[in-house]
This record gives C-alpha cells, structure tokens and sequence, in this order.
C-alpha cells in the first residue's frame, strides 16, 4: 500500500469573516434611500448593487475576498422590461380579461421558476473569489416542483384537512367563541406543518446547489 493511500482524508473547514462596520453600511442606506427618493425609484437597482458590493467587498474566506460585478444598469433594464411586461399584462386582464389573455398568465406563472433560477444563476456568476466564478445548478422540472408543484399540492392538501375537520368539529360540538379559537389553533398548527413539511421538501430537493468553475 503506497504511502498516498495510506493516508486517511482530512476535512478542513473555513470561516467566513465580515469586515463591515455598522456605521458605513447606515451611511450607504441612508444615501440610497435619500438617492432612490429623489430620484423618484429610479436609482433603487444602482443602490440594491452598491448594498450588495459593500457586504460583498467586506466577506472574507482564507485570506480572499468576494467581488460583486453586476451592474446597476443591468437590473434597470431587467426590471424596465419586467414592469412594462407585468402592467401589460394587468391592463390587458383589466379591460378585457379574454381565453386568451388568461392562456398567457397560466404560461407566465408555469415558466416563474425558471426565470427565477436564471436569476439567481446570474446573480451567482457575477459572484467571484480569487478570480473564480460561481454557479447556480438545479433542473427546471425540480425548480418548477419546489417553486409550485410542491406548494399547490401542500396547499390543496391543507385545504382539506382544515376542512374536514372544521366540519367535523362543526357537527360535533356547539359552536361558540372558545370552540371558534380551538379550531383556529388547529388549522394555524397544520398550516405551520406544512411550512416545515415544505422546508424539508426543498432541502431534499436540492434546491440551492453552487458550483464553482
């Protein structure tokens, strides 16, 4: 046995250290929030960049330092195009909500998780450290799965437990305040279950999976 094998493998782990002042990070949401008024919004993606390249600059791994090389003029157009898309939308469902105006909100909510996970890849490719980019993996059926699949079939499942057991309760006992709290309390602690239940699906999921390249 070669003396490389011989060797049992050594995990090492790696702290994150912030930099940061409390004081400078205030002064730069005061100056963008003072900035984004004046400017009447216009300046809020300049400013979301200038928040996200302070905290950025100010991480530290093993000796080396993030970088953050999205600009504010990138996320002004997306959002430009985004908010003249979405208002549209709403002025076309308003006036006349027609078959198919109401084909195109079922296709725009249908492609939501992938344009939420194109966001977050650009977000993560524009991350570096020591001159290495990171990158955002996750397939587009599980994406879809974690962002609606899994929420609606949760939703619906809720739905109905609270509401059999409403109605059950209902035939059961008088109804009056305090059997009104109790039924209260019971449909708040399924609907915390299935928070958690979905929590736990994303994790098994893989919801969040960086790579660097």
């Amino acid at each position: 046995m070669s003396e490389q094998q011989g060797c049992t493998e050594v995990n090492y782990s790696r702290n994150l250290m912030f930099h940061g002042l409390g004081k400078e990070y205030f002064r730069l949401c005061i100056v963008n929030f003072l900035l984004i008024i004046v400017t009447l919004g216009v300046f809020a993606p300049w400013a979301f960049v200038r928040s996200k390249k302070y905290l950025y600059s100010h991480t530290e791994l093993s000796g080396s330092r993030f970088s953050y090389n999205v600009t504010g003029s990138s996320i002004f157009i997306s959002w430009v195009f985004a908010g003249v898309f979405l208002l549209s939308l709403y002025m076309s469902i308003y006036h006349h909500a027609s078959a198919p105006t109401w084909c195109l909100v079922a296709v725009v909510i249908l492609f939501l998780p992938w344009l939420m996970m194109r966001s977050i890849r650009y977000q993560m490719q524009s991350t570096m450290l020591n001159n290495v980019r990171f990158n955002f993996k996750c397939s587009g059926l599980k994406a879809w799965w974690v962002v609606l699949g899994c929420p609606a079939l949760l939703f619906a499942v809720l739905y109905f437990i609270c509401l059999i057991t409403m109605s059950v309760v209902f035939i059961v006992i008088s109804i009056n305040l305090k059997n009104m709290m109790i039924i209260i309390a019971i449909c708040v602690m399924f609907g915390f279950f299935g928070v958690d239940l979905y929590k736990a699906l994303q994790v098994h999921c893989g919801y969040v999976c960086f790579l660097t390249d």
